[in-house]
């Protein structure tokens, strides 16, 4: 997850300082561009260094701050056309929330990039004129983000789970086993761990088929 981030960050940034120096017309400020260039680097830098110490509302936080970066992107990203090409970067928000956060976190975050996309428009483009073009953009960023969303629950499902029993497999229980080791570390309290052997179970399933068993 934090990898992730940081290459979300460090890729928007070098996209972004790259683009100025690339022929354009009405295009970026460049010093607003340097800034926020600046800032997503220093983000993508310390989700590296911080790593594994980060909490999942870090996560949520820095995908949000991704949002209002790529805002005041667009916001100074001189003609509305060139404010445009800027909407791209809210794709890679809605698949990095879709893919590691719940559907409902996922769609709380696609709605805000999809309202701060809206917003900005609204104060470059009085006219309305861009509604249409808005409502196809976002509305398909936010499908391709429950698309993802979903299948990454399938396989997830299918990676964490017994195909015979539909119970968690030894994978699952180990990094379950991890998890609950530390959160007890980190809030000092007890965790006990419960072990069933069932006898004869090689037998049963020898004799009656492993559904019986």
């Amino acid at each position: 997850m934090s990898v992730a981030a940081a290459i979300m960050f460090a890729a928007g940034a070098g996209l972004t300082l790259v683009a100025l120096v690339l022929p354009h017309g009405d295009g970026p400020d460049p010093v607003s561009d340097a800034i926020t260039s600046a800032v997503a680097l220093l983000c993508a830098v310390v989700v590296l260094k911080a790593g594994p110490r980060l909490r999942v509302w870090h996560f949520h936080v820095l995908l949000q701050l991704g949002n209002l970066l790529i805002a005041i992107g667009m916001y100074t990203g001189g003609s509305i056309e060139a404010t445009k090409s800027y909407s791209l970067l809210y794709l890679w928000g809605a698949l990095y929330a879709a893919y590691f956060f719940s559907r409902r976190a996922a769609l709380l975050h696609m709605s805000c990039g999809v309202l701060g996309y809206g917003l900005v428009l609204l104060l470059k483009a009085p006219n309305n004129d861009w509604i249409s073009e808005w409502f196809v953009t976002m509305g398909s960023f936010m499908v391709a983000g429950l698309i993802v969303n979903w299948l990454t629950r399938q396989i997830r499902m299918l990676a964490r789970t017994d195909a015979l029993t539909g119970l968690f497999n030894r994978r699952t229980l180990e990094e379950e086993l991890v998890r609950q080791l530390g959160r007890a570390a980190r809030d000092h309290r007890p965790v006990s761990v419960l072990l069933l052997d069932v006898d004869n179970l090689k037998e049963t399933n020898d004799t009656l088929g492993h559904s019986a068993g």
